[in-house]
């Protein structure tokens, strides 16, 4: 796990079409990079349930659709609690 400064939620599109899962449409996001650029609109999201073994809790979590780093599915972010983003 590694502190990417994010400040939402994010998944890799290849791996949440692996994983089935429904996703929604959302408005328009412009993504911005740490780097200050910006190359990518976000269009759709997907609700996921995430449990974390240490605590047993099972989470939700909302997280926008995106291309990830092939050896990077799913971005979490610092918002503080997971929220949803309809």
């Amino acid at each position: 796990l590694v502190d990417s400064g994010s400040t939402h939620y994010f998944i890799d599109r290849k791996f949440a079409s692996e994983l089935s899962v429904h996703t929604y449409s959302v408005f328009l996001i412009l993504l911005w990079l740490f780097d200050g650029t910006s190359n990518f609109i976000i269009t759709q999201a997907v609700d996921l349930s995430v449990s974390f073994s240490s605590t047993g809790n099972v989470t939700p979590f909302s997280c926008y659709l995106t291309l990830l780093n092939f050896e990077c599915k799913l971005v979490l972010g610092i918002t503080g609690s997971p929220t949803s983003i309809h």
